[in-house]
């Protein structure tokens, strides 16, 4: 049970990032404390596989929960796909998306429900401190804006290092900045104030420059990592094995998103850490 990753072949790849054309990544799961996430291509091998773990997990009294475990099948004919995967006669839910360590994981790899998610626990952060904080006008807004960028900007943005944003995705996390902000300096809706001057008003720069540093920021901290060894830099310049992009458009991918930020920021070639920090 297992996928293997080999070296993309529509990107131009910097030599030293590149995986050998003998080397193929097998990768079997991925593992945080307690959590694993199993991965194939094949059902049928997955279904003998989670009996395998189970069997051996029984006797150290570790159990696989069926109702906290998802089956979940990746790809555009994910719908055309019935998986019977269980343990002891219970069979997995089968589901689109599901909630992986604070993130929302979808079957097309789409973030648009995680950025949904997160706007709403973002506002509903944001609307428990109205009353004490930002109708105070006691309070400074030097003193505001550090509250906002730790309390309501860290919950919207968890994980944004690893969005590939469409268009709509970011002008909903736009809007919802400029609402905060908005409120924060206590403008109305007929108040006629640019987006930039309110911005420039909170120090404050947009969510499109604020994602771009939060990606480069992790990308250069994968980029630093070694490739012989290290699975997220293997899986940045690789592809899954025998599978390639259909002719007509595509859904752009996180290293897409990348080198469009490289075209404000210099060369995709130097990765050094000080651009970066």
């Amino acid at each position: 049970m297992s996928v293997q990753i080999v070296q993309k072949a529509d990107l131009v790849v910097p030599k030293s990032y590149r995986l050998k054309a003998e080397d193929t990544v097998v990768i079997c799961d991925t593992r945080f404390a307690d959590d694993i996430a199993l991965l194939s291509t094949s059902s049928a091998v997955m279904s003998s596989e989670v009996v395998d773990i189970n069997q051996i997990c029984c006797p150290f009294n570790l159990h696989i929960s069926v109702g906290k475990t998802k089956v979940m099948h990746v790809g555009d004919s994910a719908d055309n796909v019935k998986c019977d995967i269980g343990v002891d006669d219970k069979i997995f839910e089968v589901v689109d998306k599901f909630c992986y360590l604070g993130s929302v994981v979808s079957s097309d790899g789409s973030v648009s429900g995680e950025v949904k998610r997160r706007i709403g626990m973002a506002l509903a952060a944001f609307q428990t401190l109205k009353p004490s904080l930002w109708k105070r006008k006691e309070v400074s807004l030097s003193t505001k804006m550090k509250v906002f960028r730790a309390v309501v900007l860290s919950r919207l943005l968890y994980g944004a290092e690893s969005w590939a944003l469409s268009a709509r995705d970011l002008q909903r996390l736009e809007a919802f900045q400029t609402f905060c902000l908005r409120r924060i300096l206590h403008l109305s809706w007929m108040s006629y104030v640019r987006n930039s001057v309110v911005r420039e008003r909170c120090q404050q720069p947009s969510m499109e420059a604020l994602l771009r540093q939060k990606r480069l920021r992790w990308l250069g901290h994968v980029q630093r990592m070694d490739i012989s060894d290290r699975v997220p830099k293997q899986l940045l310049w690789g592809r899954l094995a025998g599978t390639g992009r259909k002719q007509g458009g595509h859904k752009k991918r996180w290293v897409d998103v990348c080198m469009q930020d490289f075209e404000g920021v210099g060369d995709a070639g130097h990765m050094e850490r000080p651009l970066f920090s």
